[in-house]
């Protein structure tokens, strides 16, 4: 029970420090919409900045783009499924209604060289010709039920009609050479998958450094702002750096986790995951799941308690509310021990070495800062 009670009564001062200025002076309920406002406005801005920040490298699927990866790694395009793949790879620029940026990231060079070559075929227009023919022939065709394809006369024709385009397709020179580069490029694969694995391990780890390098200035700003507005007594200040000090380790948070997730091989939850199932034990998973939310809160609370509602706070707080320094019980005036802990609530001043008041930042006596 003593520890529900010193849980509630934590709880009730960390939700005073957040929503009034002083004790006499609390805050009304348009000013904490104000403030709430003001912090959905930073932790916005701060997800913005985040993305716009990491734009600026290249991620595994810039570097290494899907159509790459199938042709040379996944070796999706055979020979019965490579003239309708490439048909949409050609014709998708003919597609689209709105203007393509082009993309000026730095790519592998084998991904390079193929795209090079599919650019140029872009450009053949008796290739386009050919493949915007065989793309309405296709559509006829898929326009029959499966009845009507067994029956219709029309249909073996559409079909010779698509395998007389597949033919003259294959027999432009262009297509030729883009046949035999991705056989010639399919002995790259190993290392094509060799150098995936490596972004996709560095990669997570890049987008966090220069992460942490555009929150850390505004986490060291807010913090140096939020411990001298304490340490002057300026409450209005202590209250709103407090609320973007908390802001300000969302995201940071959030990117920490994000960093470990990508960077712990997504085999290895998997064969957690089959191991588990193996033994009919899968339920545990949510038990891990629910320890590491324990721990990751405990981390944020620890990292709150030791940076933003720091002990010197919380006694300089029940100093004002006449509280116990150490239990924060209701006090009698002028009680030098606490009837209910035994605590004291006098320390020696180094200046002038008599007794004051614990946790308040001057002495009594001589006027003193106590350190």
């Amino acid at each position: 029970m003593k520890i529900f009670s010193q849980a509630k009564m934590r709880l009730g001062e960390i939700s005073n420090r957040l929503t009034r200025i002083t004790e006499n002076e609390p805050l009304s309920s348009l000013s904490i919409v104000l403030v709430v406002l003001l912090d959905l406005f930073v932790l916005v801005n701060l997800f913005t900045g985040l993305s716009d920040q990491t734009k600026q490298l290249t991620s595994p699927d810039e570097y290494i783009p899907g159509t790459c990866r199938e042709i040379i790694i996944d070796k999706n395009w055979v020979r019965e499924k490579r003239i309708p793949e490439l048909s949409d790879l050609i014709l998708q620029d003919q597609r689209n209604y709105w203007e393509i940026v082009p993309d000026k990231k730095d790519k592998h060079p084998v991904c390079k060289d193929l795209y090079a070559t599919i650019k140029g075929m872009k450009g053949n227009k008796v290739l386009i010709g050919y493949f915007d023919e065989r793309d309405k022939l296709v559509k006829r065709y898929n326009s029959y039920d499966s009845y009507q394809k067994q029956i219709n006369p029309e249909v073996d024709k559409i079909l010779a009609n698509i395998k007389d385009i597949d033919e003259k397709i294959d027999a432009l020179d262009e297509v030729k050479g883009f046949w035999v580069t991705i056989e010639n490029k399919g002995v790259l694969s190993e290392t094509l998958t060799s150098d995936l694995r490596k972004i996709n391990f560095t990669y997570p780890i890049k987008r966090l450094g220069i992460r942490i390098l555009f929150l850390l200035p505004v986490i060291i700003v807010l913090f140096l702002w939020n411990t001298a507005s304490i340490r002057k007594n300026r409450y209005l200040q202590t209250f709103i750096s407090s609320h973007l000090l908390i802001v300000s380790f969302i995201p940071a948070f959030f990117e920490i986790c994000q960093a470990v997730f990508d960077i712990i091989p997504r085999k290895l939850f998997k064969k957690v995951i089959e191991f588990l199932e193996t033994w009919n034990l899968i339920a545990i998973w949510y038990y891990v799941l629910m320890i590491v939310a324990i721990l990751l809160s405990l981390f944020l609370i620890f990292l709150l308690q030791k940076k933003v509602f720091t002990k010197e706070r919380l006694m300089r707080r029940r100093l004002e509310k006449k509280k116990c320094v150490d239990c924060g019980r209701p006090l009698p005036y002028h009680v030098h021990y606490c009837p209910l802990c035994g605590g004291s609530q006098n320390v020696t001043c180094e200046n002038c070495r008599q007794e004051t008041l614990q946790g308040a930042p001057f002495c009594i006596h001589c006027g003193k800062e106590q350190l």
